[in-house]
């Protein structure tokens, strides 16, 4: 005959084997975001579109869409930004002008809110977004610099990939 030790032991020793074989919990550690340097600084970037806005009104034919406009051999420029603050352009597969060098070589920095990309010193654009995949660049102007209407805002939207 089983006596109340032995139950209460094998109780305690059932009780034991259920909780030890409980899975642990594994604290989930969240990965970090990247950082700008890491995400502009991953790959070469390539043109995929420039817009701009409003459109120009060139004598009747009203254009957005800059990037249409550009020739083959600029839209396979590559810009490469490396995380130590260094850069270089890379005219791609074709060049525009066979004399022109096949690279040049630039500085980049962000300003001190990560929000505008400064090359060799100057601020050059206004960072609209820069994720793993894309970048898209803004920079505005009076139209008076183009020789459109004069006091018209005009905002060019580059946008980038990674190759």
């Amino acid at each position: 005959m089983i006596n109340k030790k032995s139950i209460l032991s094998i109780l305690l020793f059932s009780l034991l084997i259920v909780t030890g074989c409980k899975e642990q919990d594994t604290p989930v550690v969240p990965t970090p975001a990247p950082t700008k340097t890491a995400l502009i600084s991953a790959s070469p970037w390539i043109t995929t579109a420039i817009t701009i806005s409003p459109a120009l009104d060139l004598g009747g034919i009203i254009i957005s869409d800059l990037y249409a406009l550009s020739d083959a051999c600029d839209n396979d420029n590559l810009a490469i930004y490396k995380n130590d603050g260094t850069g270089t352009y890379d005219e791609g597969a074709s060049k525009c002008d066979d004399l022109d060098p096949q690279t040049s070589a630039f500085n980049w920095a962000f300003n001190a809110d990560e929000t505008q990309l400064i090359e060799d010193g100057q601020t050059i654009y206004t960072i609209n977004e820069l994720s793993a995949t894309s970048m898209k660049l803004g920079d505005s102007f009076d139209g008076a610099e183009i020789g459109a209407t004069p006091g018209t805002t005009y905002t060019v939207t580059i946008t980038l990939k990674h190759q």
